[in-house]
């Protein structure tokens, strides 16, 4: 019942965020704030939030969400963008081997 109902409110807010952020629109940047802001302290995954929010907090990454895809541009340079992903991938597996653990041991 309510976990379902949960489970397609949370997949309909990643969709829209999803597609706001393939468009470069500034609510999905602000969506995926305060997103991020959220699972700081409500998720086991504290600390791919804190990357997304070191990511979206850059002035470039800023820059291109308030210009949208009109410019053409895309977010920050290769080898930074290249750093966050990777950042961001190291922290949900981490993320994903705490909660394993934690549900082990409870």
């Amino acid at each position: 019942g309510l976990g379902a109902l949960a489970s397609l409110l949370l997949a309909g807010l990643g969709t829209a965020m999803a597609f706001g952020l393939s468009r470069l629109a500034p609510w999905a940047r602000h969506l995926q704030v305060a997103t991020a802001a959220v699972g700081l302290v409500l998720c086991p995954f504290t600390l791919a939030s804190a990357t997304v929010l070191l990511y979206m907090a850059r002035p470039e990454v800023k820059a291109v969400f308030e210009e949208g895809s009109r410019a053409g541009s895309r977010p920050g340079n290769g080898t930074a963008d290249a750093t966050f992903a990777l950042s961001l991938v190291g922290m949900l597996a981490l993320g994903a081997a705490l909660t394993a653990i934690a549900a082990l041991l409870l």
